[in-house]
């Protein structure tokens, strides 16, 4: 059975290579449930493909009556939710063209002495470097381990900051942040502590939370990571 399952997954990927990876639709995910796929296999062919899910109340009763897991469903309506957000429209030029210049006649050029430049300005100093490069993620916000509420999680050089959530968005500061650990099972989660409470977040793959670890070593490298949560 299980080998069936990952020749058919090859065959899948194959063809989409082959043909330009169309969109997953809902029937699609139906297919790698009927064949035996894991979830975290379906789960990461979803976020790494281009999709076209039909996410109305009828789809998600019939992906249930199909027996597509609650995480498989989960990573459809964050996929989906992903693609159809527009994209971003560019910005508006910066400056203004500069306005001609009239040309002078011999005459007028002779009689008019050059006009002398204007010292250049000294540089300000910089008193601090700003965040460059933030990162965004979907993640689950947890009130405790199984209340949670899908949101998004930003991270730059400031620090880490939980989003669309309302009274469990937080935002801390890398310096108020004493230690995070992180495990790798079904899910992935992570948990902050800092001197007044601690926070959770997960995400519906490992993947996900492995992307989210290598962004705060980045931004934090000299922050404590716990190698087992409590």
């Amino acid at each position: 059975m299980i080998k069936r399952a990952v020749i058919l997954l090859t065959m899948i990927f194959a063809s989409g290579w082959a043909s330009g990876e169309k969109p997953l639709r809902n029937a699609d995910v139906i297919t790698l449930v009927a064949a035996g796929l894991s979830a975290e296999a379906i789960t990461d062919k979803i976020m790494l493909s281009s999709t076209a899910f039909d996410t109305s109340t009828a789809a998600l009763v019939d992906l249930k009556q199909a027996a597509v897991p609650d995480s498989v469903i989960r990573a459809m309506l964050k996929r989906q939710a992903r693609m159809s957000q527009p994209p971003a429209q560019p910005g508006p030029p910066s400056g203004s063209p500069a306005p001609s210049r009239q040309p002078q006649t011999e005459q007028s050029a002779a009689l008019t002495p050059p006009s002398p430049k204007p010292p250049a300005p000294s540089p300000s100093p910089r008193t601090s470097t700003p965040a460059k490069g933030k990162r965004r993620f979907d993640a689950d916000i947890h009130r405790s381990r199984y209340a949670r509420c899908p949101g998004e999680i930003q991270l730059d050089a400031s620090g880490i900051e939980a989003q669309r959530c309302r009274d469990l968005d937080f935002k801390i500061p890398w310096k108020d942040v004493l230690s995070v650990c992180y495990t790798f099972e079904f899910v992935g989660r992570m948990k902050i502590t800092t001197a007044l409470k601690g926070y959770e977040i997960s995400t519906s793959t490992p993947i996900g939370m492995k992307a989210i670890r290598k962004q705060v070593e980045r931004f934090a490298p000299s922050l404590k990571v716990i190698s087992t949560c409590k």
